[in-house]
């Protein structure tokens, strides 16, 4: 392997460079970066990286996203961060040409002239938050009493309180004043905003 040699910062020269990267960029120690994939191509890249990289952490966090569709509700599993995935990984040579030429990477974070490691604290927090379910679960954290707004359906647009959760999923008691009276309505948990 030729050996690079850094004349000035930025400015290498030697006949066989190893990718145009320079030497001080490697490093030994395994931290954490950021790879910015082309769209939708996550998956591909994890799954790509569990056979030829297999000294990369990949972490690509995911989100439950909950949609309409035909009146009825429809849930999937998303990246939380979409075209980007975390990769814990040792910077080296190998590493970098099985990172940066793998099918579904478009680039490596950083600031222009090397990779920027990310804060290992920060990923254990994401970690952490998809750790319970292996994904994040975004839900209306309502205490009673809360004035909440309906978005959709035949109610849209009505404020009411919340008053409580009930025995079936993902579906509570609101208080609407209706007519001069007040009325408990059961709804979706998704249908609602806090106001």
């Amino acid at each position: 392997m030729a050996e690079v040699v850094v004349s000035s910062p930025g400015r290498m020269s030697t006949g066989l460079q190893h990718l145009g990267t320079p030497r001080w960029l490697w490093n030994d120690t395994a931290q954490w970066y950021v790879i910015q994939t082309k769209p939708r191509q996550e998956e591909r890249l994890v799954a790509h990286l569990a056979t030829r990289a297999r000294a990369a952490e990949p972490f690509l966090p995911k989100i439950e996203v909950i949609r309409r569709h035909a009146r009825r509700r429809v849930v999937t599993l998303e990246p939380l961060f979409p075209s980007y995935l975390f990769l814990r990984m040792t910077l080296g040579p190998a590493m970098w040409n099985a990172v940066r030429w793998a099918p579904g990477t478009r680039r490596i974070l950083g600031d222009g002239d090397q990779p920027l490691a990310v804060p290992a604290d920060l990923v254990q927090m994401i970690r952490d938050r998809v750790e319970p379910l292996g994904f994040v679960r975004v839900g209306l954290n309502v205490p009673a009493g809360v004035r909440v707004r309906i978005r959709t359906g035949p109610f849209a647009g009505l404020e009411g309180i919340f008053e409580r959760p009930t025995s079936r999923q993902d579906r509570v008691r609101v208080l609407l004043e209706v007519l001069g009276s007040v009325r408990s309505l059961e709804i979706e948990i998704f249908d609602l905003e806090r106001v």
